[in-house]
Formats: structure tokens, sequence, C-alpha cells
């Protein structure tokens, strides 16, 4: 049985993932605290040179909303800073193919945990690319008048800025960004990971597969 758990074919691959993913969500409930509070310590480090002025600071809670602190001004009240809130459950949504990934690759390469640090870093890395998508989607709708055509949450304040409004192609292009990065890649990204660092293993897979139909029709 041990044995035939180890087994490179479709059949240990698949019987792996079954065994392996509740285990690996029941951790992922345990790892997504560290997760989050990863992604906003990155965040306040990054963002106040990414997005000049519009982020000073990020606060809030690792497993809550994030607060950005911006350096915006409304109108005619230069001291009154402006803070963004942005939605802890959207957050979280963007980091939910972690789970699948390490399933993915703990089944198709057990014992190859370098594999498995290296895909997770990266998809972490992409996870934290859509969030700040995301957050400069948020940015943009704050300064201009137009509600997000993605975010139906997402309005402009019902107050002027002291500052422009973000060009009409930030305001497009962020808001593709965060569209893939809400509803997209949280879903495509492990796949394509997993996929990138699993060639050799899924190209064997794909061989076997083709034989094992060769065998049928035969």
């Amino acid at each position: 049985m041990n044995n035939w758990l180890r087994r490179r074919t479709p059949a240990g691959i698949l019987t792996r993932i079954l065994l392996l993913i509740v285990p690996v969500f029941l951790l992922w409930q345990w790892m997504l605290p560290y997760v989050m509070e990863l992604m906003i310590n990155t965040s306040d480090i990054f963002w106040p040179g990414l997005f000049t002025h519009g982020v000073v600071r990020v606060g809030g809670k690792a497993m809550g909303d994030w607060v950005l602190h911006t350096g915006w001004a409304r109108e005619g009240a230069p001291a009154d800073l402006v803070t963004l809130r942005l939605s802890g459950q959207a957050l979280r949504r963007m980091v939910v193919g972690l789970p699948l990934l390490i399933t993915l690759l703990a089944a198709t390469s057990p014992g190859h945990w370098r594999r498995g640090v290296l895909g997770i870093v990266l998809l972490l890395a992409i996870s934290w690319l859509s969030i700040t998508g995301w957050a400069w989607h948020q940015l943009a709708v704050m300064t201009g008048t137009t509600p997000s055509f993605v975010d139906d949450t997402a309005m402009p304040p019902p107050f002027r800025l002291a500052i422009e409004a973000y060009p009409a192609w930030q305001y497009y292009l962020s808001g593709y960004l965060a569209y893939l990065g809400v509803l997209v890649i949280p879903f495509i990204g492990p796949i394509v990971v997993w996929a990138a660092l699993c060639r050799r293993q899924l190209a064997r897979l794909v061989i076997r597969l083709q034989h094992h139909r060769r065998f049928q029709a035969s």
C-alpha cells in the first residue's frame, strides 16, 4: 500500500491529492493569519514608494479590513487627511490558491521540498501583486468621480480631494488588474505555478496516459 501511494501514476497522484487536500486546508486555516500579516507588512513597506502620497501607511488587522492612510486632504481642509478601507474578505480571497498549490506540489513531487518552497514564494509574490493592483484601482476610484466597474462597493467619496484625479488609463488598467487579481489569478495562478515547476512530471504523466489509452484501444 505504501509503495503504491508513492507511484507517480495518475491513480497514485489522484489518491495523494484526495488524501492531502483536507489536512492541507485545515493547516491553511492556521497559516492564513500569518500569510495576511506578511502581506500587510510587505504592503506597508512598498506601497508608500509605489503610490507616492497615495499611501503613507498601511494599518488595520491582518484578518480584518486594511486601512490605507493617505497623504491626500479634502479640498479646503488641508489638515484633514483621508483614509481608504480595503475589504478583508476580498484580500483573503486573493491568497486562496495557496492550499491548492501545496496539495498539487505535494502530490506530484513528494519529497521535493525546495520545489514546494519555491512554488509558495512565487504564488505569494503573485498574490501580493494582485492585492497591489486591486489597491491601485481603489485609489484611482477615490480620486475621481466614476464608480468602479469591477467592485460595486468602490465608490468615489462624497467630497473632492485637493489633488488631480488619476488619468483615465490608470483607472481602466488598474480595474482590469483588479478583476484578474480577484476573480482569475486566485484560481488559475496555482495551476500555472504547479505546471511550471512540475513540467517533467506532467510530461511523464501525459505519456503514461497516452500509453494507457493505446493499450486499451488495442
